[in-house]
């Protein structure tokens, strides 16, 4: 994983169990310096939703539901 700042894209090297909405919570609460469950679905869906769009055409699925072990996934500055 890349840098832990806000404003920096990083990169998650996807895991068995990940998907996108872990992903993108995990990120934000990492920047954000809080806890994954302090944050609100309302907070998560802005930033999973960017994490969508930036790896259109880069999953190995086409399917941001399907994600695999082992693909990099783009996480856009937060």
């Amino acid at each position: 994983q890349g840098s832990e700042e806000a404003g920096q894209a990083a990169s998650h090297r996807v895991v068995s169990g990940d998907n996108l909405w872990t992903i993108a919570r995990a990120r934000l609460a990492e920047v954000a310096g809080r806890s994954a469950g302090e944050l609100s679905n309302g907070e998560i869906a802005g930033y999973w939703i960017r994490v969508v769009k930036a790896n259109e055409g880069r999953l190995r699925s086409g399917d941001p539901d399907l994600i695999y072990p082992g693909e990099d996934v783009e996480l856009p500055p937060v």
